[in-house]
């Protein structure tokens, strides 16, 4: 695997852009493969914004994230991560390579599997683990820069990833749109999932006695329904005149904006909220583990839209879908019996009261996830093999 140095102290989204502390290659072997690490250095516009921060020539660095946008897809002179590529080039020059996997985001990962798999004759395949010009994100910008965007990537998603020998994808509905877009090739399944060693020294861990905690990890996005959410729990709150309710949002002090997006909704409701930057995982599943629900965000026009719920199954903490996606995510939660699903305010309210009253009588709120193992990741490296070798 080749990939770039990532420094501990990474704390926010301007954190990522700094040059790595390790400014040469680094290789580490085990019995299980090869990992090849390498220098990250920020580009000219990363360099403005670690000098000047955030306000300052915004739109000088708009025009530039543009013709960088475009750039770097057509040359390794504009391309700061190429050392990636060149890494994966030296190694397959010296050893020997039977396939290539390319897994995006990021998606100029699949440019440089696209040229390798020419240079050296190798099969090479594309791991869709967002989408690309179908990424829902893209939707949530401005009209212009959806268009710009959406032009710009399905360009260069078409270029690069037609000659790829299959593609693999983690949804049903993101089959389908890939399918739109590469009608002429097979798109298999292969879903995210969790790692069991994550998990082994949690099981001790209890809910917490002294507040009823609903705790969400990671970022949020547009499509999610948080507003949703936070009404119906604003109003759960009021009516009941509570004080011991706790939503924690582990993680989003990373993403300023979303982070803004929580705390400016209710004033009311900030103080019971509460937010974290990124926690390592040891610490954070711990974290998660005190919790009496685990909420989960998603569309109930997009199947498939949370990767967050292979995290939370194997905490075995009763998860709260919000909107019900009618697809996987359904599907993942009604066979491991691992939660509920709402559409509504009043759905939303009666599963806080249900299990507000049970912490209330018990201290806790009783869980019996099951039928887990098959969304491990080892399943999934064995899903993901098969289809490699088959091929």
């Amino acid at each position: 695997m080749v990939t770039r140095h990532w420094d501990e102290n990474i704390f926010n989204e301007i954190d990522c852009i700094r040059p790595t502390s390790k400014q040469h290659e680094d290789i580490e072997e085990n019995d299980q493969g090869k990992i090849i690490r390498v220098p990250y250095n920020p580009n000219f516009r990363d360099k403005i914004l670690l000098r000047f921060g955030l306000t300052k020539y915004k739109y000088l660095r708009k025009i530039i994230t543009l013709l960088y946008l475009i750039s770097r897809f057509i040359s390794f002179k504009i391309d700061n991560t190429s050392n990636i590529f060149f890494a994966a080039d030296k190694y397959i020059l010296h050893n020997k390579c039977d396939y290539i996997l390319a897994t995006g985001e990021p998606f100029i990962l699949f440019r440089y599997a696209h040229i390798l798999s020419k240079k050296h004759k190798i099969k090479w395949f594309a791991d869709y683990r967002d989408g690309w010009s179908t990424n829902l994100a893209i939707k949530a910008l401005p009209l212009y820069k959806t268009f710009i965007y959406k032009f710009l990537n399905k360009y260069f998603e078409k270029r690069y990833c037609s000659d790829a020998e299959f593609l693999i994808t983690v949804s049903e509905f993101a089959k389908n749109e890939l399918s739109k877009i590469f009608w002429n090739k097979i798109v298999h399944l292969c879903p995210n999932g969790f790692f069991e060693e994550d998990f082994e020294d949690i099981s001790t861990v209890s809910c917490a006695k002294d507040k009823f905690i609903i705790s969400y990890i990671g970022n949020l996005y547009s499509y999610q329904p948080l507003e949703l959410f936070l009404d119906s729990v604003r109003e759960f709150i009021s009516d009941n005149n509570l004080k011991n309710v706790n939503i924690i949002f582990y993680g989003v002090k990373y993403y300023n904006e979303q982070e803004n997006r929580v705390l400016k909704f209710s004033p009311a409701l900030n103080d019971f909220i509460s937010t974290t930057q990124r926690l390592p995982k040891n610490i954070l599943f711990k974290e998660l583990k005190k919790s009496h629900l685990l909420l989960l965000l998603a569309s109930d026009k997009v199947d498939g839209s949370c990767a967050k719920v292979y995290e939370y199954l194997p905490l075995d903490r009763k998860i709260l879908l919000i909107k019900n996606d009618k697809g996987v995510l359904e599907k993942i939660i009604t066979d491991c019996n691992a939660g509920t699903a709402c559409s509504s305010k009043q759905e939303i309210k009666d599963v806080l009261r249900t299990t507000y009253d049970e912490f209330i009588m018990t201290g806790e709120v009783k869980q019996q996830t099951k039928n887990i193992e098959k969304y491990s990741r080892k399943e999934g490296a064995s899903l993901l093999s098969n289809l490699i070798l088959s091929n």
